[in-house]
């Protein structure tokens, strides 16, 4: 259980850093339509600390079966660690090319059942998406010259493009 003042903190970096996202992404987010619109909603656990955030319409790369996804990180640890892995629907159409651009690293149980289960989500896969292997520096004083979940998604929508 985090303080009070340590989740203000987190919440404060955390809004900055949403705004990272729709600003690295800007190029890649929209497609006109209201109904593919990317939203970031974030839960809270009932002491207040932040838990996880759901990525709604995250766009993806051209040639899957379904052009968005509902991403869901863990964010608990954040600003000291990235998100564990990410998850995906569970119904997907598109976990085939998933598995096979991230060499089989999806699992239905485990590590990342256990972790959407103790976030109270059902019906999600959990993606071993490792970013910038595993390292993460985060920089309070400058978020844009460290690490962030703006970086976090670009990277996994280029990963899920084939060109990282």
């Amino acid at each position: 259980m985090q303080n009070n003042k340590a989740v203000s903190v987190q919440a404060r970096f955390l809004q900055a850093d949403i705004e990272n996202i729709y600003w690295l992404m800007q190029g890649y987010l929209q497609d006109g339509s209201e109904e593919h619109k990317s939203r970031i909603k974030i839960y809270t656990e009932d002491s207040g600390s932040l838990d996880y955030l759901i990525f709604e319409n995250f766009p993806m790369p051209q040639g899957y079966k379904r052009s968005h996804e509902n991403i869901m990180a863990i964010i608990n640890k954040y600003p000291d660690f990235p998100p564990y892995g990410i998850f995906i629907e569970d119904t997907s159409p598109n976990i085939p090319k998933i598995e096979k651009i991230l060499k089989q690293h999806i699992l239905e149980s485990d590590v990342g059942d256990q972790i959407a289960k103790n976030q109270n989500q059902t019906g999600y896969k959990w993606l071993c998406y490792h970013y910038n292997h595993n390292e993460w520096a985060f920089r309070p004083n400058d978020l844009n010259r460290g690490d962030n979940l703006g970086k976090f998604f670009l990277n996994l929508y280029l990963v899920l493009d084939g060109q990282l």
